[in-house]
């Protein structure tokens, strides 16, 4: 078995089923379970809830609303009578003394001047209790009469104007943009100030944790403790007096942090990058050497470079070896602690000037051999021998026989 309820509120309404399974609010055809208290009345028409409500503005002397309070009271009720002067349509006094409401239509005629007022009272009027009073037929057939009637619609044109009582004077309106100019730069400043705080916060925050992973090897255990209460006073120093400090008491302050952190995160720095710039400089020193020794093994890739050159190329290999062999044994006997002997930007700009120096020499070109001249030329000899050849054999023939070598004048002789 189920229960229905319903709820007919001052503003809204509401229906709600109760069953084994709880109680439940009914949603209206807006799939709204809130049905709003509103009656609106047109020419042919009627529209209650949801529909009524969004009339309130466009027919307001006919949306009717808010007319709860006005049940089982009179019409000379004195809280009637007060409403009354608050509600935007009209109410008149129903023949058994409660108060109603009277609807007024309006048709526009062809002039646009003429209208048709239907209403309710007295060929139908509504009261608050739900009674009827119906109008007689003479009445009801004039009101036909007039409802049937189809006014013609008349366009005209509005004249529109334009008022600028309420512009703004030139002077006000450039203090106004003035105004908003330093309300801009304020907030810039304001953000300005805010990104340096932040940045000493997360400087603390982040050098704190790398402290104790990946620069505890880098930081001797005294300069541990001397960096850790530094940071410490620093994060307790953010939320107390320099909670709100101008711009530049934050840039300095980190600024003074970096002086304690920026030796630790050179040495991570220099230890992670190292070994790769060591192995590059290694390697290209090796491969000048190989070079140095097939030229030395006369390999004909070779011959053609400049034994003046070569010299100083074998020279500056040297220097060069001996200088990263200093350097790699200095570095290895100093702790990770110590500041680096030789920096990882060292290494790179010895292994710049080795390329600029040697490459020019030792992959310097062979210069061009003219093939063409030296395969005429051996065709010219060639073909002068093939000459030669041949007249010695014309001569030892003629010694023999002219009888046998005598050929008729239409025959070719051909060697």
């Amino acid at each position: 078995m189920s229960v229905v309820g319903i709820d007919l509120g001052f503003l809204n309404c509401y229906i709600a089923v109760a069953r084994s399974g709880g109680i439940e609010t009914i949603a209206n055809e807006y799939s709204d379970r809130c049905t709003p208290a509103c009656i609106s009345l047109g020419s042919r028409t009627r529209a209650i809830g949801n529909a009524a409500k969004s009339q309130i503005v466009t027919n307001v002397r006919n949306t009717l609303h808010g007319f709860k309070k006005l049940h089982g009271r009179s019409f000379d009720d004195p809280i009637v009578q007060t409403e009354r002067i608050r509600l935007p349509y009209e109410l008149q006094k129903m023949p058994n003394g409660s108060a109603g409401v009277k609807d007024k239509m309006q048709v526009d005629q062809e002039d646009g001047h003429q209208k048709c007022h239907a209403e309710h009272t007295p060929e139908e009027e509504i009261d608050h209790t739900g009674t009827k009073t119906k109008s007689t037929p003479s009445e009801k057939q004039d009101r036909l009469n007039q409802t049937t009637k189809r006014g013609k619609v008349k366009s005209i044109d509005l004249p529109i104007q334009s008022s600028l009582c309420r512009q703004l004077g030139q002077d006000l309106l450039n203090s106004y943009i003035e105004n908003e100019g330093k309300m801009i730069m304020q907030d810039k400043l304001e953000k300005e100030r805010n990104d340096a705080k932040n940045a000493v916060e997360e400087y603390v925050y982040d050098f704190r944790d790398k402290l104790g992973t990946v620069y505890e090897k880098f930081i001797t255990q005294e300069d541990l403790n001397k960096l850790s209460a530094v940071l410490g006073d620093t994060e307790n120093w953010l939320y107390e007096e320099g909670e709100d400090q101008p711009k530049q008491i934050y840039v300095d302050k980190l600024q003074e942090l970096k002086k304690y952190g920026q030796p630790i995160q050179m040495r991570y720095v220099e230890h992670e990058e190292r070994p790769k710039a060591l192995t590059d400089l290694g390697r290209k020193i090796q491969l000048v050497m190989k070079v140095i020794e097939a030229y030395r093994n006369k390999d004909e890739r070779y011959d053609h470079l400049d034994p003046a050159e070569m010299e100083k190329v074998e020279k500056y290999i040297s220097e060069a070896m001996n200088w990263l062999n200093s350097k790699m044994n200095a570095q290895n006997k100093l702790s990770l602690t110590q500041d680096p002997v030789v920096k990882v930007s060292e290494i790179v700009a010895k292994s710049k000037e080795l390329d600029n120096f040697c490459n020019p020499i030792i992959y310097k070109p062979k210069p061009k051999v003219e093939i063409a001249e030296d395969n005429a030329k051996g065709n010219s000899e060639h073909n002068g021998q093939m000459d030669g050849q041949s007249g010695t054999e014309t001569k030892s023939d003629t010694t023999k026989d002219s009888s046998q070598h005598t050929k008729s004048s239409g025959e070719m002789e051909v060697d």
